[in-house]
């Protein structure tokens, strides 16, 4: 592989990821929720960059059910789960947010990417000009991949 992006380009991140880690998904909702309640916000529009699965997405919409939903990944196959949240009515993309999205949104999540990014500091500079307010979730478990980066 020539990034650490390939892996979700070429299929390699389904292979090891079968569920595409789904499962973490309520929590991570959860999570996103209580800060949106602490900051007192109700949001009009929610993007997550590197939604994967949607499953985020699809947990907010019980939450804030007003809100439109936008999410953007560079991974092909995490279309295979879309269908599970069709009812959740998720605005998606496959590509690169910064080159398909063309728009600012209330609340923009950045939940497990920044960490397997090249140049997170190029990418989070980046971000700043699309929302209002910004969630992230940063994993600091430590890797041997990571720690070669």
């Amino acid at each position: 592989m020539k990034s650490p992006h390939d892996r979700y380009t070429t299929g390699a991140y389904l292979l090891h990821n079968p569920a595409w880690d789904i499962k973490d998904s309520p929590w991570k909702a959860e999570k996103v929720v209580d800060i949106l309640k602490a900051l007192e916000c109700s949001p009009k529009s929610i993007c997550e960059v590197g939604c994967g699965a949607r499953g985020v997405l699809a947990e907010l919409h019980h939450t804030f059910p007003e809100a439109e939903l936008f999410g953007y990944d560079i991974a092909p196959d995490a279309a295979k789960f879309w269908n599970q949240h069709t009812w959740a009515e998720i605005h998606f993309e496959i590509g690169d947010f910064f080159v398909l999205n063309r728009r600012q949104f209330d609340i923009l999540l950045v939940l497990d990417v920044v960490e397997y990014l090249q140049d997170p500091f190029n990418f989070l500079g980046r971000l700043r000009n699309y929302a209002e307010t910004f969630v992230f979730h940063i994993s600091i478990d430590l890797s041997a991949l990571n720690a070669m980066r």
